[in-house]
C-alpha cells in the first residue's frame, strides 16, 4: 500500500541502523483508520456461563458461529481456589494466636495475622477486578471488530461455581466501555 500509494497511506521518515553486522531499515508511515462505525443492525449475543461446561462466557457475533468466541473458566477458577486456600491458611493461623483480648493471647501475632488477611483480601479484589477488565475488553474489542451495534445478554449470575464472583463489578466495566464505542446493551431476565 506505501509502494503503490493508495489513498491514505503516507511515507514517514526512513531510520537506518547496523546491528551485529546486519543492515536494518525502520519505515515509519500513515495509515488510514479502519471503519469501526457500528451497525446498529449488527447485534451480538452474549452468554455467562459463570463456569459451567468449563467456560466463563460465549460471544456469538452477527452471523452466528461465524463469529464465535468464547473464554475458559480454568483460569479464573483456579485465582479463586488459590486465594480461597490461602485465607483460610491465615484464618487458621491467626485461631492459633488465640484470643488478644486475653493474657494468655499473642495479641502481636493476632495483629499480624489480621493485616496478613486484609491484604489477601485486597489482593483478590484487585485481581478479580484485573481479570473482569480484560474481560469486558475482550469482549468491546471482538464488538468493534464486527461492527456490532447492540449487545444482548441475560442477567448475570450469582456468582462462579462454589465461589462469588463480583458480576456487578463486571456489568460496571462493560456498560462503561460499550458506552465508549457507542454500543447498547440489552440485558433480559431470563
Amino acid at each position: 500500500c506505501l509502494r503503490d500509494g493508495a489513498a491514505g497511506w503516507k511515507l514517514g521518515t526512513v531510520y537506518l541502523t547496523e546491528r551485529d553486522g546486519k543492515l536494518l531499515a525502520i519505515v515509519t508511515h500513515e495509515r488510514p483508520a479502519k471503519d469501526t462505525t457500528a451497525m446498529p443492525e449488527n447485534e451480538a449475543t452474549l452468554t455467562i456461563k459463570a463456569g459451567l461446561d468449563g467456560l466463563i462466557y460465549s460471544l456469538s457475533g452477527p452471523n452466528g458461529v461465524a463469529t464465535y468466541d468464547s473464554v475458559e473458566a480454568n483460569h479464573a477458577l483456579a485465582r479463586l481456589a488459590y486465594h480461597e486456600a490461602r485465607k483460610l491458611e491465615l484464618e487458621r493461623r491467626k485461631s492459633g494466636t488465640g484470643n488478644p483480648r486475653k493474657k494468655w493471647g499473642d495479641k502481636r501475632g493476632f495483629k499480624a495475622d489480621q493485616v496478613l488477611i486484609h491484604s489477601a483480601s485486597v489482593t483478590r479484589t484487585r485481581e478479580i477486578a484485573g481479570i473482569n477488565h480484560s474481560w469486558t475488553r475482550r469482549i468491546v474489542d471482538r464488538m468493534v471488530s464486527w461492527r456490532c451495534g447492540v449487545l444482548k445478554m441475560a442477567e448475570s449470575p450469582e456468582g462462579m461455581g462454589s465461589f462469588s464472583w463480583p458480576w456487578s463489578d463486571f456489568m460496571a466495566k462493560l456498560q462503561y466501555k460499550l458506552g465508549e464505542r457507542g454500543i447498547a446493551l440489552s440485558v433480559t431476565s431470563e
